[in-house]
C-alpha cells in the first residue's frame, strides 16, 4: 500500500513578491496555494472585459466576456501537468507516446484523468483532489494578466530561457516535435509552469456558454473543456481566453492534465 499522504509545506516567492504556500504529495505532485490575497487582481479588474473580438471562443460566442472573478476558497493548484512517472507511481503504466519521467502523461482522456484522480483521493483519504474548472484554470493561468498571454501581449517563442518561452508549432523552431519536460519553460507568476503550451489540459467544464465557475457532474454527457494550447498549437491558440473540447473518451498524443486541490470540503 502507497504510503499516506506525505506533506511538505513550505514557502516560496512568486514573480510578484509575495510569499505562496506550497506543498508536494505522497507521489511527488507540487502544489501552490492560489487565493485572492496572492492574485493581485482587484474588484475593478476582475470586471472588465476580456473578450478579444477577433476569436469567437474568447467572447460571448463561446466563452465569458469578463476576467474570472477572485476565488474566495483555497485552492491548491498543480504546478506542473501531471507527469509520466506521477501517473505510472498510481497507475502502474504509462501510456504516453513521447517518453519520459518528466514528460506530460499523455494521451489520457477526460475519464482515464477521472480515474488517476479517484485512485489518488483512495490513496490519500480525506483530501478532496479533482480536475480545476474552466473558470479556475483561466484565473490561476492568468495569475493578474488582462492579456492573451500571461506575461502580456508578445508572441510567444520556443525558446526555454525566454519569459515568453512555450512549447507549440510555430513552423519555425518547435514544430511537431512533441512534448517537453515539464518546467522546460518559465512559470507564471503564480509558480504554474506550461499554462501556455505542451499539452492541452482537461477541465471539469462541460462546453457551454458562459462557463461555469463550478464542476459539472462527472457523469454529465457531453463534451469537456481543454485548455492552454499544446504543442501542435499556433501561438495564437495559446492564448489564455481560447478553449477547446473533446468527448470524454477522447485521447490524443496533446492532451493531458493538471490537479487541484480545494481542501477537505468537497465543492460541489
Amino acid at each position: 500500500m502507497m504510503p499516506y499522504f506525505i506533506f511538505s509545506l513550505f514557502t516560496l516567492f512568486s514573480l510578484s513578491g509575495m510569499a505562496a504556500e506550497t506543498f508536494t504529495n505522497s507521489i511527488g505532485m507540487n502544489f501552490v496555494k492560489i487565493s485572492n490575497s496572492t492574485s493581485g487582481v482587484t474588484d475593478d479588474i476582475a470586471a472588465k472585459r476580456r473578450c478579444n473580438p477577433l476569436f469567437f471562443e474568447d467572447c460571448g460566442g463561446g466563452g465569458n466576456s469578463a476576467y474570472p472573478g477572485a476565488i474566495d476558497y483555497p485552492l491548491w493548484v498543480g504546478t506542473t501537468e501531471v507527469t509520466q512517472a506521477q501517473w505510472q507511481k498510481l497507475m502502474g503504466d504509462n501510456p504516453s507516446h513521447f517518453k519520459g519521467d518528466q514528460h506530460p502523461v499523455e494521451p489520457v482522456s477526460y475519464r482515464d484523468a477521472e480515474q488517476f484522480i479517484a485512485k489518488l483521493n483512495q490513496t490519500e483519504p480525506g483530501k478532496h483532489y479533482r480536475l480545476p474548472t474552466e473558470w479556475e484554470w483561466e484565473y490561476a493561468a492568468r495569475a493578474g494578466s488582462q492579456a492573451d498571454y500571461w506575461w502580456g501581449t508578445q508572441a510567444p517563442v520556443c525558446q526555454k530561457g525566454a519569459r515568453n518561452g512555450a512549447k507549440f508549432n510555430d513552423d519555425k523552431q518547435c514544430n511537431n516535435t512533441g512534448t517537453e519536460p515539464v518546467k522546460s519553460y518559465q512559470a507564471n507568476p503564480f509558480s504554474l509552469y506550461d499554462v501556455h503550451g505542451n499539452v492541452w489540459e482537461w477541465t471539469c467544464s462541460l462546453h457551454k456558454n458562459p462557463y461555469a465557475k463550478k464542476c459539472d457532474a462527472s457523469g454529465a454527457s457531453g463534451p469537456r473543456v481543454l485548455r492552454g494550447g499544446s504543442w501542435v498549437t499556433d501561438g495564437v491558440g495559446l492564448r489564455l481566453g481560447n478553449r477547446n473540447y473533446y468527448g470524454p473518451g477522447t485521447r490524443s498524443s496533446d492532451v493531458g492534465f493538471r490537479v487541484v486541490f480545494s481542501g477537505l470540503a468537497r465543492i460541489k
